[in-house]
């Protein structure tokens, strides 16, 4: 727990994902790949900005740009609103600590690139885990296994097996599906593989999934994976 206090600020600088709708025997029959860069606001927030959208080989990047500029646009008009409405009932004024509240009610609010994991200090109470002797390794990894389950605040339930080094705790990687299944999706499994840094430091560094849903009396199947990279520190505010 003091291990995930220590790096819950750092933020990755570059996202890439690629999703792919995939036949049954695993073949892509529709790709998409994006590129993202995230760097620090005006007021130290990380703000992303689309570099690059390839949807089946075609060029969609200024297209997408031009949705990212209206969802943003929304965004901030929602933001506006709500500081209005703030200033006129006096809410969000700073806590006796000092710092606004943000969000969902706690100071300092981090951001949780690659998910939700059960390393986060503020959900140790929602975990149950215990070791396992022996057991299967993630390819071509090591460390020590533990078979964990997490209950979300949302009613959802994280259960699988994530790998920790041995001596230090850092993860190393975890593999997972939720009970229930998000709607309509009747398999899923996801992993998730960390990376380090000097110091201590560590992150997600690529999350995946495979999944199938029944859509009236269509299958589909796809699979998508997110790399995070060129990390940077977020200063609390």
């Amino acid at each position: 727990m003091a291990v995930a206090g220590n790096n819950l600020r750092w933020v990755p600088g570059l996202i890439v994902e690629r999703t792919e709708d995939v036949d049954d025997e695993g073949r892509a029959k529709s790709v998409q790949e994006s590129w993202v860069r995230l760097h620090a606001g005006d007021d130290g927030e990380p703000v992303s900005e689309l570099m690059k959208l390839i949807k089946d080989g075609k060029d969609e990047t200024e297209k997408g740009k031009r949705e990212e500029a209206e969802r943003r646009a929304k965004a901030e008009e929602a933001k506006r609103r709500m500081r209005e409405h703030e200033a006129k009932s006096g809410a969000g004024k700073p806590g006796p600590g000092g710092d606004r509240e943000q969000n969902d009610g706690k100071s300092n609010v981090t951001l949780r690139f690659g998910g939700p994991t059960p390393f986060d200090p503020e959900v140790q109470d929602s975990v149950s885990y215990h070791r396992l002797d022996g057991g299967e390794r993630p390819p071509g990894g090591t460390g020590v296994a533990y078979e964990f389950a997490l209950q979300t605040a949302e009613g959802v339930t994280l259960q699988g097996t994530a790998w920790l080094a041995a001596g230090t705790g850092i993860p190393l990687e975890m593999q997972f599906t939720t009970t229930p299944l998000p709607k309509r999706v009747k398999e899923m499994s996801a992993s998730v593989r960390f990376g380090t840094g000097a110091d201590g430091a560590w992150w997600p560094a690529e999350v995946s999934f495979t999944a199938m849903g029944k859509f009236l009396l269509f299958k589909k199947r796809f699979r998508s994976s997110m790399t995070f990279s060129e990390y940077w520190w977020r200063e609390p505010r």
